[in-house]
């Protein structure tokens, strides 16, 4: 996630150790796109707002530069939201 950010010279970078913390404790409202190789290609990092729980604030959208313009990240959106759909998210 740290490289994706990191490459798009577009997004706030965060440590390496933020988005490993990220992985860990907000897992549930966060998706990866993979390489078929597990290389990691894209990211969608959010969380559930505390005041409004059916509120998902989505934090970053990256996708990698080699993978960009094929609507991974709208897919990883909506994949996502998805998964968030027993937590009554909109």
């Amino acid at each position: 996630m740290f490289r994706i950010v990191e490459e798009s010279k577009v997004l706030d970078v965060n440590s390496a150790y933020s988005y490993l913390m990220w992985s860990k404790y907000f897992s549930n409202t966060s998706i990866v796109a993979e390489t078929e190789n597990g290389d990691l290609i894209g990211f969608v990092s959010g969380f559930l707002q505390p005041e409004s729980l059916d509120t998902l604030f989505v934090w970053q959208v990256a996708v990698d530069s080699t993978y960009r313009g094929n609507g991974l990240a709208t897919t990883l959106i909506h994949q996502l939201l998805s998964q968030l759909e027993n937590e009554n998210v909109s």
